[in-house]
């Protein structure tokens, strides 16, 4: 994952791949989920906050990146990938980073 504030990404590649955009990277760690995300092919402003980002901006962004993982057939999969290594940033399984941290501390209780 990069951001606006690190390098720059490769075009072919979706705002939840590897920062080094290694496309092979996923097969051989478990993620081959990540080659049939809807998200591969847009934008990644959609998915992570550009700094100084203002509250309507945001609440924007966050409901055009729910639409589009809406109808993903590996929503599932991505939202558990975030849950487990504590995505904190972003937008991952159709749940914003508040929704995250709700679901994981109702989870924990």
């Amino acid at each position: 994952m990069t951001t606006s504030r690190s390098r720059a990404r490769r075009t072919d590649s979706g705002p939840h791949d590897r920062p080094d955009g290694d496309p092979d990277h996923c097969w051989f760690s478990g993620l081959a989920w990540r080659v049939h995300a809807r998200c591969r092919p847009t934008v990644e402003h959609l998915f992570f906050p550009p700094d100084g980002e203002s509250t309507g901006a945001r609440v924007r962004r966050v409901a055009a990146a729910k639409r589009i993982c809406a109808n993903c057939q590996v929503l599932g999969e991505c939202r558990q990938y975030a849950a487990r290594h504590g995505e904190l940033i972003g937008v991952w399984g159709g749940l914003s980073e508040r929704e995250r941290k709700t679901l994981l501390r109702c989870m924990t209780l």
